[in-house]
């Protein structure tokens, strides 16, 4: 009744609407039947997915619902993908981490928006994470973008990448090591690389 109530100042004033929809969604959500929600659910998450300008009340909407702990049944990688907020993308994102750790796409994402947004401290803790329980492939691409010249190095000797390491012992001023590896550059760089390399066996 309390809803019904407010219906001529929603259809008045949008900015009221706004605030009110997720609220009045969740009393009548918690009390809906699970099929039902699943229906609902699906019906969102095709929204998700396919529209290019997403009314923002959708992701509050989202949001709402899994702080309260009554999430819709869409993966929150799907609905991170969705948004155009870094900050809310990576609330949601966290959420997906926690219950998939070993999802590499998303852990690339949290990369991403972190380093987007300059939390370079958060970042170097998502990776530092990663490692301690799996390997993920462009770990030292990652290390690099921090200034982590050192942990990239270990990447690539373990990796046995030779062109990467060349630039980062460069980077870290290891000029005999570089020069040690000459012959990299004279018969294994393309011509390409060697002009990318060129500057550090001058």
């Amino acid at each position: 009744y309390a809803i019904r109530s407010c219906r001529k100042l929603v259809k008045n004033s949008p900015s009221f609407r706004n605030d009110i929809f997720p609220i009045a969604f969740l009393s009548c959500w918690i009390l809906t039947k699970r099929r039902s929600q699943k229906e609902f659910s699906g019906i969102l998450h095709d929204i998700f997915e396919t529209d290019k300008q997403l009314d923002p009340i959708f992701l509050r909407l989202a949001e709402l619902l899994l702080r309260c702990g009554h999430p819709l049944d869409i993966s929150c990688l799907i609905i991170a993908q969705a948004c155009n907020s870094p900050s809310l993308a990576l609330r949601f994102l966290f959420r997906h981490v926690e219950e998939n750790p070993t999802d590499y796409a998303a852990l690339e994402l949290m990369l991403t928006l972190n380093m987007r947004m300059g939390r370079i401290g958060n970042s170097r803790g998502i990776l530092k994470r990663i490692n301690v329980t799996m390997q993920l492939q462009t770990a030292g691409s990652w290390y690099e973008k921090l200034g982590q010249w050192e942990e990239a190095l270990k990447i690539y000797q373990k990796m046995n990448d030779n062109k990467s390491l060349v630039r980062c012992l460069a980077k870290l001023e290891r000029w005999e090591e570089v020069r040690s590896m000459s012959r990299l550059f004279n018969e294994e760089m393309t011509p390409e690389e060697q002009k990318e390399n060129a500057l550090w066996f001058a």
